[in-house]
């Protein structure tokens, strides 16, 4: 609607492209087996992992519908499959071959990029804004202005996306991964993962470890795509004892558990201001809106949060009201 209302006025018809993270997109060298795995399709020490089980089935269905899907994009694949499933179909950027990829020119995720870079308007979401405005990569190309819906979560979500985190079963995984994948001895890996006790002293010996296995990754020899997968997870792990080691005063550093009583320890950013508007942002046009932007009648704190109170270009603020009937059409929940 909004594109035929633009083309009515301008006579231009502009091109829109949609743009997500690398993962949501299939990957159809992993899927037509081209990286290692600890097991396979078939031979997993869950239940009901096997051909006949549910995992089997979902990762089935993938690659039947990678063969009439012309995007590849997870959200087109309906009805849906679990994360683990997914797992198994997609890579992360620092895991992708990239150019020595054998299938590079049927790539969904480099046709998007592709897409993205020749049309109009890119459409993406808050965590990928983030990437783009850390400085992690030049994701979106020149752009000349930004328009952001829902706002009021656009902070959370970029420290969200910045924050790193360290669990025990992250690092047997990469351990796991190098003893399997290039057979690095990663004993001391596993053990710096496992202990000893006091946080301090176990991310010294963790990060000595993770040193050593990076440089072993350097040396070792195997196929491209197992050393890939190999350097980005030791590049992961060391990316987050890095951000410990960061200047308390700009991060914060706090130890969750779950129902199993897995601790991780998340490592974030304080402040994402800077970033949002000095590299999201800018000195381009842009518009913020949501329904929750204003907090005590004025927009001095989500301009500070996004970056714009600091960024020392001129911004305005406007409040058009809500055509809801807030007192009916509300329901409160104890």
């Amino acid at each position: 609607v909004a594109v035929d209302a633009v083309a009515s006025e301008t006579g231009v018809r502009l091109k829109v492209a949609v743009l997500k993270g690398w993962t949501n997109y299939a990957c159809l060298h992993k899927l037509d087996g081209g990286y290692p795995t600890e097991g396979t399709l078939f031979e997993d020490r869950d239940i009901g992992v096997g051909p006949t089980g549910e995992l089997g089935k979902e990762i089935l269905r993938i690659r039947e519908w990678i063969t009439e899907t012309t995007t590849g994009d997870r959200d087109d694949l309906v009805p849906g499959v679990s994360d683990r499933a997914w797992h198994h179909a997609s890579v992360a950027k620092p895991e992708c071959l990239g150019k020595h990829c054998p299938l590079i020119d049927e790539c969904f995720a480099q046709a998007a990029r592709l897409d993205a870079s020749e049309a109009d308007v890119v459409v993406t979401n808050h965590s990928l804004f983030g990437i783009n405005a850390c400085g992690e990569g030049e994701l979106f190309g020149e752009y000349d202005a930004v328009v952001i819906d829902e706002a009021h979560e656009l902070a959370d979500r970029v420290r969200s996306q910045a924050a790193a985190d360290i669990t025990v079963a992250r690092v047997s995984r990469v351990a796991r991964s190098l003893r399997s994948n290039l057979s690095i001895d990663s004993t001391d890996l596993d053990e710096a993962g496992a202990g000893p006790s006091a946080l301090v002293d176990a991310m010294i010996v963790l990060d000595d470890a993770a040193r050593r296995a990076s440089h072993e990754v350097s040396e070792a020899q195997g196929e491209p795509a197992a050393k890939l997968l190999a350097r980005a997870a030791i590049d992961e792990l060391i990316g987050a004892l890095d951000a410990w080691g960061r200047d308390p005063d700009q991060s914060i550093a706090y130890i969750t558990r779950d129902e199993s009583d897995n601790a991780r320890l998340t490592v974030g950013p304080l402040d994402v201001s800077a970033a949002i508007g000095g590299n999201g942002i800018g000195e381009r046009g842009a518009i913020l809106t949501s329904a929750t932007l204003a907090l005590g009648g004025n927009f001095d704190v989500m301009a500070a949060a996004t970056g714009m109170a600091v960024s020392g270009v001129p911004w305005h603020g406007i409040d058009v009201g809500s055509p809801f009937d807030h007192a009916h059409q509300g329901i409160q929940y104890v």
